[in-house]
Parts: structure tokens; sequence; C-alpha cells
């Protein structure tokens, strides 16, 4: 309920056209960078891959779903996607005793962030997203935003916070609490309370009979 909350609740006339903007404009981020072509690969490849190679990548599985608001947030983001040609490359070596299926993947993985030119375009995204932060709405509103890789789409989305707590569950399951990042784990609580309530009380306020 919560999610269908957040995708189709009244947005005021600012936040439409920003998120619309932003969708545009990451979506050509994305495509660029060929991420929706890269998490398909690492979707296909997780049932293959270790533990310890799995914890390698899942970070930029996630970092693949931000949504980026301004320019900093841009440059941060070409940096670590940038980290991510030596990550597959250490996940490369964990795999030396895995199957053929296993290496094929990163093998494919690693061929699609290779195959990356941006040129001059970094330079037009950085004066973009200058001209984006001008008109951006309350950052409350955009906590629950997200961006979806293989549908090119920005939306209000609780899948990240969802995605958290199931890997938390899977590593305290495993006895891997040395997985858990504890400060992220007090972010998310605090990221969940405040979706609850409010998703609580528009709820009881809908529900009131005039």
């Amino acid at each position: 309920m919560e999610e269908v909350w957040l995708q189709s609740r009244n947005k005021s006339e600012n936040e439409e056209k920003w998120l619309a903007e932003a969708q545009r404009i990451q979506g050509e981020i994305w495509q660029a960078l060929k991420i929706a072509e890269w998490q398909k690969a690492y979707n296909d490849a997780k049932s293959t891959l270790p533990a310890k190679a799995k914890a390698l990548l899942d970070p930029f599985e996630e970092l693949s779903a931000k949504i980026l608001i301004a320019r900093k947030d841009l440059n941060a983001f070409l940096r670590q996607w940038e980290g991510l040609q030596s990550r597959l490359q250490e996940v490369r070596l964990h795999l030396t005793q895995e199957g053929e299926a296993a290496r094929a993947w990163v093998d494919e993985m690693v061929r699609i962030h290779r195959s990356i030119q941006l040129g001059s375009m970094i330079q037009e995204w950085q004066q973009a997203y200058s001209r984006l932060q001008q008109s951006l709405p309350s950052k409350l509103r955009l906590v629950y935003a997200k961006f979806d890789a293989l549908s090119n789409r920005a939306l209000y989305s609780r899948e990240p916070l969802q995605r958290f707590w199931d890997d938390t569950v899977e590593q305290f399951r495993s006895m891997r609490i040395w997985n858990i990042d504890f400060r992220k784990l007090t972010t998310n609580l605090i990221k969940d309370f405040f979706l609850t309530t409010s998703f609580v009380f528009t709820y009881r306020a809908g529900s009131r009979p005039e």
C-alpha cells in the first residue's frame, strides 16, 4: 500500500516538472553508461556468483537506482561508477574455482563497462544539473525517489528500503553481521518510520467521513 501511495500521491506542478526533467537527463546518462545492460547482466549472474563476489558488486546495483539531484551527485556517481572496473577484476580473481557460467557473466559485465565512450558529454551533463538545481523541490519530497534503469524512469518507491531490509535479514540469518552497514541501518529505520507515519496520516485523513 505504501508503494502504491508513493507512486500515485499528488505532486505539485514544480515537482512534476522537476521529476520529468531529472528523468530525461538521468535517462540520457544511464543509456550512455549502458547501466540497464549492466544491471540485466548482473541480475542474470547473481545466482552463479559466490557470496564474496556479490558483496563486491551489490553496492553498484544500489548505486544504479540512485536518483541524481545536483551536479555534485553526478560527479560523485561518475567517480564511483568508474571504480566498477577494478571491482569486476577483483571478482574475476575470486572465480578461479567457479564454473564457466559465472566467469562468462563477469566477462560480459567487463565488456559492457569497457565499451563506454563519454567524450564531452560529462560537461554537458554537469551544465544540465546546474540548471536543474535552480528548480529543485523540497529534498524531503525526494527522499524516496529512485531511478529504474530497466524502464528508464524516475519514480517514488520504497523498493530500495525493502531491498536493504531483505539483505540485512539475510546477513543476520547467515551470521555475517560484519557485512551490515549499521549507519545505513539507522538511516533507513528513520526513513521507514517517516514513510509509514506519513502514509498512515494521509490514509486516515482520506478515510474520514465528511
